[in-house]
Protein backbone atom coordinates (compact mmCIF):
# COMPACT_ATOMS: atom_id res chain seq x y z
CA UNK A 1 0.00 0.00 0.00
CA UNK A 2 1.68 3.01 -0.57
CA UNK A 3 2.13 5.69 1.56
CA UNK A 4 0.76 9.07 1.46
CA UNK A 5 2.91 12.65 1.42
CA UNK A 6 2.15 14.09 4.82
CA UNK A 7 2.23 17.81 3.17
CA UNK A 8 -0.77 17.10 0.81
CA UNK A 9 -2.96 16.56 3.31
CA UNK A 10 -2.47 20.49 3.88
CA UNK A 11 -4.26 22.51 0.91
CA UNK A 12 -1.94 23.91 -1.55
CA UNK A 13 -1.64 27.82 -0.77
CA UNK A 14 -2.06 27.60 3.10
CA UNK A 15 0.77 29.79 3.11
CA UNK A 16 0.42 33.54 1.88
CA UNK A 17 3.45 35.76 0.67
CA UNK A 18 3.12 39.01 1.49
CA UNK A 19 3.74 41.95 -0.48
CA UNK A 20 7.02 43.25 0.47
CA UNK A 21 7.94 47.00 1.04
CA UNK A 22 9.40 48.85 -1.99
CA UNK A 23 13.07 49.76 -2.51
CA UNK A 24 14.35 47.40 -0.12
CA UNK A 25 17.55 47.19 -2.57
CA UNK A 26 19.36 43.63 -4.16
CA UNK A 27 17.43 40.75 -4.07
CA UNK A 28 19.05 38.04 -2.19
CA UNK A 29 20.45 35.00 -2.61
CA UNK A 30 18.70 31.92 -0.99
CA UNK A 31 21.38 29.13 -2.01
CA UNK A 32 25.08 29.48 -2.22
CA UNK A 33 25.23 28.14 -5.74
CA UNK A 34 28.06 26.35 -4.67
CA UNK A 35 30.01 28.28 -7.30
CA UNK A 36 32.24 30.51 -4.92
CA UNK A 37 34.02 27.87 -2.93
CA UNK A 38 33.93 23.95 -1.64
CA UNK A 39 33.36 25.44 1.48
CA UNK A 40 29.42 24.72 1.96
CA UNK A 41 28.43 23.53 -1.04
CA UNK A 42 24.48 23.53 -0.89
CA UNK A 43 24.23 26.12 1.93
CA UNK A 44 20.51 27.54 1.66
CA UNK A 45 18.56 29.77 4.01
CA UNK A 46 15.00 28.26 4.75
CA UNK A 47 13.23 31.32 3.00
CA UNK A 48 10.63 32.31 0.04
CA UNK A 49 11.48 34.08 -2.89
CA UNK A 50 8.60 36.53 -3.36
CA UNK A 51 7.85 36.34 -7.05
CA UNK A 52 10.68 34.14 -7.99
CA UNK A 53 10.25 34.42 -12.12
CA UNK A 54 10.13 38.37 -12.08
CA UNK A 55 11.79 40.13 -8.87
CA UNK A 56 13.16 37.19 -7.16
CA UNK A 57 13.32 38.90 -3.82
CA UNK A 58 14.28 36.21 -0.71
CA UNK A 59 11.78 37.56 1.28
CA UNK A 60 9.64 37.29 4.69
CA UNK A 61 7.75 38.49 7.76
CA UNK A 62 8.34 37.55 11.54
CA UNK A 63 6.18 39.61 14.07
CA UNK A 64 8.82 39.32 17.02
CA UNK A 65 11.48 41.90 18.26
CA UNK A 66 14.78 38.54 17.93
CA UNK A 67 13.44 36.63 15.44
CA UNK A 68 14.99 32.60 14.69
CA UNK A 69 16.49 32.30 11.36
CA UNK A 70 16.78 28.73 9.60
CA UNK A 71 19.49 27.10 7.21
CA UNK A 72 20.78 24.14 5.22
CA UNK A 73 23.84 23.46 5.51
CA UNK A 74 26.14 20.22 4.07
CA UNK A 75 29.36 19.32 5.80
CA UNK A 76 31.23 21.96 5.35
CA UNK A 77 35.06 22.26 5.94
CA UNK A 78 34.81 25.46 8.13
CA UNK A 79 33.85 25.32 11.78
CA UNK A 80 32.49 28.88 11.96
CA UNK A 81 30.28 31.30 10.23
CA UNK A 82 29.20 35.00 10.30
CA UNK A 83 25.71 36.28 10.26
CA UNK A 84 24.60 39.86 9.91
CA UNK A 85 21.65 42.30 10.19
CA UNK A 86 22.11 45.74 8.63
CA UNK A 87 18.79 48.47 8.21
CA UNK A 88 17.91 49.92 4.98
CA UNK A 89 20.74 51.94 4.50
CA UNK A 90 23.19 49.25 5.07
CA UNK A 91 23.86 50.54 8.65
CA UNK A 92 25.00 47.48 10.72
CA UNK A 93 23.05 46.58 13.50
CA UNK A 94 24.50 43.24 14.32
CA UNK A 95 27.19 41.39 13.63
CA UNK A 96 28.35 38.17 15.44
CA UNK A 97 30.18 35.15 14.57
CA UNK A 98 29.14 31.26 15.46
CA UNK A 99 29.78 27.98 15.94
CA UNK A 100 29.10 25.90 13.08
CA UNK A 101 27.46 22.07 13.60
CA UNK A 102 29.72 19.59 12.73
CA UNK A 103 26.91 17.26 10.71
CA UNK A 104 25.39 18.08 8.03
CA UNK A 105 21.51 19.06 8.93
CA UNK A 106 19.16 22.09 9.30
CA UNK A 107 19.96 24.25 12.11
CA UNK A 108 18.35 27.36 13.75
CA UNK A 109 19.38 30.57 14.75
CA UNK A 110 18.01 32.65 17.14
CA UNK A 111 18.56 36.85 18.09
CA UNK A 112 19.98 36.52 21.70
CA UNK A 113 19.37 39.15 24.01
CA UNK A 114 22.08 40.97 23.34
CA UNK A 115 21.21 41.83 19.88
CA UNK A 116 18.96 45.20 19.19
CA UNK A 117 14.87 44.33 18.68
CA UNK A 118 13.83 44.15 15.22
CA UNK A 119 11.35 47.68 14.68
CA UNK A 120 8.10 47.00 13.60
CA UNK A 121 7.48 48.29 9.99
CA UNK A 122 11.50 48.30 8.80
CA UNK A 123 13.10 46.13 6.30
CA UNK A 124 16.44 44.39 7.62
CA UNK A 125 19.01 42.98 5.15
CA UNK A 126 20.34 39.69 6.89
CA UNK A 127 23.43 37.81 5.51
CA UNK A 128 25.27 34.39 6.36
CA UNK A 129 28.31 33.94 5.39
CA UNK A 130 31.08 31.10 5.86
CA UNK A 131 34.43 32.20 4.84
CA UNK A 132 37.08 29.54 3.23
CA UNK A 133 40.43 29.60 2.09
CA UNK A 134 38.63 30.31 -1.08
CA UNK A 135 36.72 33.22 -0.11
CA UNK A 136 33.56 33.59 1.39
CA UNK A 137 29.95 31.39 0.99
CA UNK A 138 26.90 33.19 1.86
CA UNK A 139 23.60 33.44 1.34
CA UNK A 140 21.24 36.89 2.11
CA UNK A 141 17.85 38.21 2.32
CA UNK A 142 15.23 40.80 3.91
CA UNK A 143 13.50 40.73 6.68
CA UNK A 144 10.54 42.98 8.26
CA UNK A 145 8.48 42.82 11.77
CA UNK A 146 4.94 43.72 11.76
CA UNK A 147 2.84 43.64 14.13
CA UNK A 148 0.13 40.99 15.15
CA UNK A 149 -3.28 42.57 15.05
CA UNK A 150 -5.52 41.63 18.00
CA UNK A 151 -8.01 39.23 16.39
CA UNK A 152 -4.53 36.86 15.19
CA UNK A 153 -3.21 37.40 18.93
CA UNK A 154 -6.60 35.93 20.01
CA UNK A 155 -6.43 33.02 17.94
CA UNK A 156 -2.99 32.69 18.36
CA UNK A 157 -3.65 32.30 22.13
CA UNK A 158 -6.31 29.64 21.74
CA UNK A 159 -4.75 27.68 19.23
CA UNK A 160 -2.63 24.70 19.36
CA UNK A 161 0.72 24.40 18.32
CA UNK A 162 -0.13 22.83 15.06
CA UNK A 163 -2.79 25.38 14.89
CA UNK A 164 -0.23 28.10 15.41
CA UNK A 165 2.15 27.38 12.80
CA UNK A 166 -1.19 27.22 10.01
CA UNK A 167 -2.58 30.55 11.69
CA UNK A 168 0.61 32.11 10.54
CA UNK A 169 1.25 30.88 7.30
CA UNK A 170 -2.21 31.82 6.64
CA UNK A 171 -1.24 35.44 7.25
CA UNK A 172 2.11 35.45 5.64
CA UNK A 173 3.95 35.16 8.64
CA UNK A 174 6.79 32.66 7.60
CA UNK A 175 9.45 32.71 10.15
CA UNK A 176 7.29 31.86 13.14
CA UNK A 177 5.26 29.41 11.21
CA UNK A 178 8.44 27.91 10.07
CA UNK A 179 9.86 27.84 13.71
CA UNK A 180 6.40 26.76 15.10
CA UNK A 181 6.22 23.72 12.60
CA UNK A 182 9.75 22.44 13.14
CA UNK A 183 9.48 22.33 17.07
CA UNK A 184 5.94 20.44 16.19
CA UNK A 185 8.18 17.96 14.10
CA UNK A 186 11.03 17.57 16.61
CA UNK A 187 7.73 15.83 19.51
CA UNK A 188 5.64 14.48 16.64
CA UNK A 189 7.64 13.27 13.86
CA UNK A 190 4.64 12.63 11.82
CA UNK A 191 3.91 16.47 12.01
CA UNK A 192 2.74 17.70 8.55
CA UNK A 193 3.46 21.98 8.99
CA UNK A 194 7.19 21.33 8.53
CA UNK A 195 6.78 19.41 5.30
CA UNK A 196 4.12 21.52 3.63
CA UNK A 197 5.90 24.90 4.05
CA UNK A 198 9.26 23.99 2.96
CA UNK A 199 6.64 22.76 -0.16
CA UNK A 200 5.19 25.75 -0.22
CA UNK A 201 8.72 27.68 -1.39
CA UNK A 202 9.91 25.13 -3.23
CA UNK A 203 12.53 23.62 -0.54
CA UNK A 204 11.23 20.01 -0.87
CA UNK A 205 13.77 18.30 -1.27
CA UNK A 206 14.92 19.28 2.24
CA UNK A 207 12.08 18.53 4.57
CA UNK A 208 13.44 15.21 5.35
CA UNK A 209 16.88 16.68 6.27
CA UNK A 210 17.76 16.56 9.81
CA UNK A 211 17.26 19.08 12.53
CA UNK A 212 20.85 19.60 14.02
CA UNK A 213 22.19 21.30 17.68
CA UNK A 214 23.49 24.62 17.08
CA UNK A 215 25.00 27.33 17.51
CA UNK A 216 26.73 29.34 20.17
CA UNK A 217 28.03 33.24 19.45
CA UNK A 218 31.33 33.57 19.39
CA UNK A 219 32.89 37.20 20.06
CA UNK A 220 34.29 38.78 17.59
Amino acid sequence: MPHSNPSSMIPNGFYKPPRPPRKVGAPGQRTDGGGRTECSNGMTALVPIYEPKTSGLVYGVTTIERPTFWFYLPAATAATGIFQLQDANKKMVYDTQISLPKTAGIFRLTLPDSAPPLEIGKPYRWYFKIVCTGGVDFVDGWIQREAVDRDLQRQLEQASAMERSRLYANHGIWFEALTTAADSRLTDPNSQEWAALLKAIDLEELAAKPIVDCCEAIAR
